[in-house]
């Protein structure tokens, strides 16, 4: 998926709901994402219960989950969908690109 920031002009209707984050701009198929339920226009509020607020949170959290070895490949995203909040479980065990 493809995330980009929340802009007054260029997404005004998001901004309607959110005046700051990040949200869902594309969602490819097949993907994880998609798989999930992820959506365009998702406003993502959290991932793995960690506050997102900037591109450059999702970066860190992206990267803190790959590096965590021990953990099952399942992650918790809160979005914010058409006004209204959605948890959507992600699971990336799976690697599309390799298949």
């Amino acid at each position: 998926m493809t995330i980009k920031e929340i802009n007054k002009y260029r997404t005004p209707r998001l901004y309607y709901f959110k005046q700051a984050g990040v949200f869902v701009q594309g969602v490819k198929y097949p993907g994880n994402a998609g798989a999930a339920g992820l959506s365009e226009q998702d406003i993502i509020l959290s991932i793995d219960k960690q506050p997102v607020g900037t591109i450059e949170d999702v970066k860190r959290i992206y990267e803190t989950l790959l590096q965590d070895g021990q953990r099952e490949k399942k992650v918790v995203f809160e979005v914010l969908r058409s006004g209204l909040r959605k948890w959507i479980v992600l699971d990336y065990r799976r690697n599309y690109e390799e298949e």
